[in-house]
């Protein structure tokens, strides 16, 4: 996500986005894993790691929102 100067409630909206952008990644990438050599799972994981983090992130991010009173 780009970091530029929203209003509040457009943070928010962007914030769900990312977060359920993110969650549909994951799932397709659980659906990759099976019947894919050793080499390709050790990719995805690391994907679905990042997706995770960045889920992470943006639910951290929406926490602060909150606290600020959206």
């Amino acid at each position: 996500m780009e970091d530029r100067q929203l209003n509040p409630q457009s943070k928010w909206e962007n914030l769900r986005h990312d977060i359920k952008s993110k969650s549909v990644s994951l799932q397709t990438a659980v659906g990759l894993l099976q019947d894919r050599p050793v080499s390709e799972k050790r990719e995805i994981l690391a994907l679905m790691s990042e997706a995770a983090k960045d889920i992470l992130r943006y639910v951290s991010e929406l926490e602060k929102e909150l606290g600020s009173g959206v």
